[in-house]
């Protein structure tokens, strides 16, 4: 009889190529439409008749798809944690040995910021999950923190983290549901690293904003503006060109495209553009793990000091994750 399981590894490579694929074609549907819809080379009935049909069908679809491989990707890399929580549970627990539970332990917690960048893109969205994920980790002394992941913004209008919901954000008010979870979650007090891409980062920001966490000791966000008077060490990764950022110009009062100067607990890590792009387009979708490399070889690893201050909690989160929770929608989840 053949062994029943996965080659976990594989199963997270497919993933990969599936979310690049999405991102690709993400990055071509934007430049596909932008033409479509450039009155400048095209008017009349037909022209408008066109665009019409483009709108309803053909961009629908190009979405479909995108959607369709990212949730692809998601279900890979959820079958994926479930084989490797399997293959490393008590195996006497598994043979009947006596014992009646299995203790989980999913993977060592990021040991530099690329770690933190690829787990909050492995973040699942869409459909009935959120973009949240919380992860419980365990020092050598015992001792518990948890990280909590937050997605960026998704095509589909419908789900959680849509585009409408940088509107709610970026009037600084928190997602209620989500924040009445990670309440629930985490036992007040407790030490938190928030981490955020895109939206995820706007609505961190918020969450710590809220004090409802009592704790937070560290905040890392990809491609976000930076919330004015958060005096929580804080790491922003940012490409100058990068267009989310700039959304700050909105309220100002609230928000700024970079961290405001004087404040030695929040800084921004910057790089020159590396890919083509509009309105830092390229980076903001390809150009983070890039960004997270250099950081662990100049920022991290160095110690630069312009950054000590600011990345003061990183450290503090390394042990093993033996409880993670994906919040749905509604903010339903449990341990």
């Amino acid at each position: 009889m053949g062994v029943i399981g996965a080659d976990v590894d594989e199963l997270r490579t497919t993933a990969t190529q599936l979310i690049r694929a999405a991102d690709q074609l993400q990055k071509s549907a934007a430049a596909l439409n932008a033409s479509v819809m450039n009155r400048g080379i095209w008017v009349g009935r037909d022209a408008d008749g066109f665009r019409s049909e483009w709108n309803a069908h053909s961009s629908t679809s190009l979405n479909s798809a995108i959607i369709a491989l990212r949730d692809g990707a998601d279900a890979l890399r959820r079958n994926a944690d479930a084989q490797e929580q399997v293959s490393r549970a008590d195996p006497v627990a598994l043979t009947g040995g006596g014992v009646s539970s299995v203790k989980a332990c999913y993977e060592a917690a990021p040991t530099g910021v690329r770690g933190l960048w690829d787990e909050v893109q492995d973040t699942p969205d869409g459909g009935d999950m959120s973009g949240y994920r919380i992860q419980k980790v365990v020092d050598a002394t015992g001792a518990e923190r948890y990280i909590v992941y937050i997605g960026g913004t998704t095509l589909n209008p419908f789900e959680h983290q849509s585009w409408g919901g940088n509107v709610a954000g970026i009037s600084g008010i928190p997602d209620q549901e989500q924040l009445n979870a990670i309440n629930r979650l985490i036992p007040y007090g407790a030490d938190v690293m928030l981490v955020g891409y895109s939206q995820g980062g706007i609505d961190a920001q918020n969450i710590a904003a809220s004090g409802i966490l009592g704790n937070i000791t560290q905040i890392v966000t990809f491609g976000s503006p930076v919330r004015n008077g958060l005096d929580v060490p804080a790491i922003h990764f940012q490409y100058p060109q990068d267009i989310v950022p700039s959304a700050a110009a909105v309220r100002p009062d609230l928000w700024s495209g970079s961290p405001t100067a004087g404040s030695a607990n929040v800084r921004a890590f910057t790089a020159e553009p590396s890919l083509f792009t509009v309105f830092g387009l390229g980076e903001h979708v390809g150009g983070y793990g890039a960004l997270s490399d250099e950081w662990d070889k100049t920022g991290g690893a160095d110690g630069n000091p312009k950054f000590s201050s600011a990345a003061s909690g990183l450290e503090s989160f390394r042990g093993d994750v033996v409880g993670q929770v994906d919040i749905n929608n509604d903010g339903t989840g449990s341990w």
